[in-house]
């Protein structure tokens, strides 16, 4: 169990008591400066309790406790005041989210008890953030696994989107780039209820047809329904539904992260889009040019910087189906006897290729040397 609590308070005789009477209980660290505490707490955020005073010379308890919630969200915050005032309080819920306001001087076992009852809720946050997380992780995994098993080429498509909407997002500074790149690489998950005839007209660069055309719009609304419910995708889901929209304006009332994932969503699979057609990245990057309006202007620069800037060099070389590792990257198609594509091109190998690939090998069908593409490494 985490026992380490944080005490602030500008009164070192106050200081030395709560050590005296908790030192033995609880892993205590205390300061009489908050904003040295606040340094401390960019280093070390490990706390379970902070405790602070409310009036102290240069930055009261109500501020120090919203900074301290800022960097670290799970740990439980309370607050000791001898100003026992309605606004006081107000203040120190409102912006602090305080776990409890307890009045000095502060008898020692409701202080103790505060200390528990603080841990315990601790403790119960963060068990429910890693259950969140792992399952956050399984569902993806899952999403994707399914993808790149039914759908092989558009989950290369997806693997290629993401490492470009991540370089986007990177030139823009944008906030929450896990969220760009996990949409980029869940875009296409409602391609599973498209033919397979026509997601391979798609990935040729093929035109579609009036009716093809209207089943592939439907896409992105699929993907949004089936993510939306996932916990803590919400931003994601609703930004994947955006992909198809012309240059998004952001208004004071919208979720500015969601109008980025739409406005980064859509360049990024044009283009793609745009190089399964022209086989080139300079001429698909001249289609987005010519149709700029389309885009935002900050992520359509920020994508002809990266485009123009990559000087990467790569070889290829041969591997054994057992010999594969996950985040290899495929050279070419990788296609049965009867010329049928198993995997596509440029994907990333992953324990779901693997293990496709090998059960292949285990009924019997021939898979020749496996190419890889390896970045030349300069010295």
């Amino acid at each position: 169990m985490n026992n380490k609590i944080l005490f602030v308070d500008d009164d070192e005789r106050i200081l030395r008591g709560y050590k005296r009477l908790l030192m033995e209980k609880f892993n205590i660290t205390a300061f009489s400066d908050p904003v040295e505490a606040i340094k401390h707490l960019k280093i070390d955020n490990s706390f379970s309790v902070i405790i602070s005073d409310f009036k102290m010379p240069g930055m009261d308890g109500v501020r120090f406790l919203g900074i301290a919630r800022e960097i670290a969200p799970e740990t439980t915050r309370i607050m000791l005041t001898g100003n026992a005032d309605l606004e006081t309080a107000v203040n120190a819920v409102n912006n602090g989210n305080i776990f409890r306001l307890l009045l000095k001087p502060c008898d020692n076992d409701i202080l103790l008890r505060a200390i528990r009852d603080g841990i315990d809720l601790y403790q119960l946050q963060v068990a429910e953030k890693e259950l969140l997380e792992k399952t956050l992780r399984g569902s993806v995994k899952i999403l994707m696994d399914v993808l790149s098993i039914t759908k092989p080429e558009a989950f290369s498509f997806a693997q290629q989107s993401r490492k470009l909407a991540s370089k986007i997002g990177k030139r823009l500074k944008l906030e929450n780039l896990w969220e760009i790149e996990l949409a980029a690489m869940l875009s296409n998950i409602g391609y599973v209820t498209i033919p397979h005839e026509v997601v391979n007209k798609i990935y040729k660069g093929e035109a579609l047809d009036k009716y093809e055309a209207e089943i592939y719009k439907t896409h992105p609304a699929i993907a949004e329904k089936l993510i939306s419910n996932v916990p803590r995708l919400e931003n994601i889901a609703e930004g994947i539904g955006l992909q198809m929209s012309p240059k998004l304006k952001i208004e004071k009332s919208d979720n500015i992260n969601v109008k980025w994932i739409g406005r980064v969503l859509k360049l990024v699979t044009d283009f793609r889009k745009d190089i399964l057609s022209s086989k080139n990245e300079k001429e698909a990057l001249e289609k987005i040019r010519v149709n700029s309006q389309e885009y935002d202007d900050d992520a359509f620069a920020a994508l002809v910087a990266e485009i123009m800037s990559v000087d990467e060099q790569y070889i290829v070389r041969e591997y054994k189906v057992e010999e594969l590792e996950d985040g290899m990257i495929l050279a070419e198609n990788i296609l049965d006897e009867n010329k049928n594509l198993i995997i596509p091109k440029l994907s990333e190998v992953t324990s779901i290729i693997r293990m496709r690939l090998q059960n292949f090998v285990k009924v019997g069908r021939t898979i020749p040397f496996i190419k890889i593409l390896e970045k030349v490494s300069k010295e």
